[in-house]
């Protein structure tokens, strides 16, 4: 009799086999198990493989003040922490695009860190006007698009813009004022 260790086996499951008994954002486990010897008229199994199939997108939270047209006054950068990622995520894979200044440049590459034991992503923006795409993908290849997060500020530009609009009415109410001031007076 051969032993255990001389016999292969080849198993093919036809790809079919997995989509007809695994719905789509499911995740299913399955163990590919032999009998080995008989002993007391039972068969004990000898548990060969285990196969996880993963179906599902990852998801995170995105924290409530990362959200369109938001202003971080008084910062030169912005660290943005996604919590409670619900995959585990391959962060070779993950893409974050930062459109700096508007979505007319090529977008900038961001690396983030991911931390396995917390479920979270962490990535940090600079100074300027950013337009912010992200893409979680998981290990096993799931992946999930948030919505664009657009016009969000870092630092104190959008304010000197704004100082220097109400710099300039006032410039202009003064020049208007003056001129009237004169026309009307001879």
């Amino acid at each position: 009799m051969p032993k255990l260790s001389e016999i292969s086996f080849r198993v093919a499951l036809n790809g079919s086999y997995f989509s007809s008994i695994v719905a789509n954002g499911e995740d299913k486990r399955f163990s590919l198990c032999v009998s080995t010897d008989k002993k007391n008229d039972r068969y004990i199994p000898l548990r060969l493989v285990d196969i996880h199939i993963d179906n599902e997108d990852p998801i995170a939270s995105v924290p409530s003040d990362f959200k369109s047209r938001k202003v971080y006054l008084f910062q030169s950068k912005h660290e943005i922490v996604l919590t409670g990622v619900s995959e585990d995520i391959d962060k070779n894979l993950v893409l974050i695009e930062d459109y700096v200044n508007g979505r007319s440049s090529p977008p900038q590459k961001i690396k983030p860190s991911y931390d396995k034991n917390t479920k979270t992503l962490r990535f940090t923006i600079g100074k300027g006007k950013h337009d912010i795409d992200i893409k979680l993908v998981d290990e096993a290849g799931n992946e999930f698009l948030f919505e664009s997060i657009k016009n969000i500020w870092v630092g104190n530009t959008i304010l000197y813009r704004i100082i220097g609009a109400v710099a300039a009415a006032a410039i202009l109410a003064f020049i208007i004022r003056f001129v009237i001031r004169k026309h009307s007076n001879p």
